[in-house]
This record gives structure tokens, C-alpha cells and sequence, in this order.
């Protein structure tokens, strides 16, 4: 099946990487700021102060969540 891209403020231009637990999250491949805040009942706000461009987060990033 065709997966279409998903959109939002900031997406992943590169390989998949892992979900570490204890309150860290590493983005993966396809990972938006608004998708890790949903799944993690954190404000986008939240998760925007920790990167410093808001648009461009890399999978293998590492966010507090």
C-alpha cells in the first residue's frame, strides 16, 4: 500500500531511530513536533523550546517527554 507523507510543523529527512523510555524520546523517520507531543500528552510549546529550529528535528534526536 501507498503511504502518504505526513505533514506538520517539522519533519524527518533521514533513517529511523528509537523510542528510549524513562521520559527521552528519539525521532524517528517521519516523526513531526506535533506528532511526539500528542503521543506523549505534552504541549507542542513544550517540545519547540528544546530544539532551535522548530521546522528541522533529525531522526536520533533525543527530546524530553
Amino acid at each position: 500500500s501507498d503511504l502518504a507523507p505526513v505533514t506538520a510543523e517539522a519533519s524527518v529527512e533521514s533513517a529511523p531511530a528509537a523510542s528510549t523510555g524513562s521520559g527521552n524520546y528519539v525521532v524517528k523517520a517521519g516523526d513531526t513536533l506535533s506528532k511526539i507531543a500528542a503521543a506523549h500528552g505534552i504541549s507542542l510549546e513544550n517540545l519547540a523550546s528544546q530544539v532551535p529550529n522548530i521546522n528541522l528535528i533529525f531522526p536520533g534526536q533525543s527530546l524530553s517527554v
